[in-house]
């Protein structure tokens, strides 16, 4: 496998459920894939202690069967290259 890229969303503050939230997508050889992410940190925890944790949902959330997510395969990865015309 690749490199594999991360992106946190903007991350929300859900008053209702005392945590920050975030969608979590990671950019590799497969394509895209997003997942959402939570923390339950306190309201005046360090940005960087929110975000490692949202981290860490997201990274246990993709091996968790029945996750919601977003999958979005690049063409050479899903076998479309092959079978897309040239552009004119």
């Amino acid at each position: 496998m690749g490199k594999l890229k991360t992106q946190i969303s903007a991350v929300r503050y859900n008053a209702a459920e005392s945590r920050f939230e975030a969608l979590v997508t990671f950019h590799g050889d497969f394509g895209r894939h997003s997942v959402p992410a939570s923390s339950a940190a306190p309201l005046t925890a360090e940005f960087d202690q929110i975000t490692d944790d949202l981290l860490r949902d997201a990274l246990a959330q993709l091996s968790q069967p029945g996750t919601l997510s977003a999958h979005l395969a690049t063409p050479a990865a899903s076998g479309m290259a092959q079978d897309m015309p040239a552009a004119a």
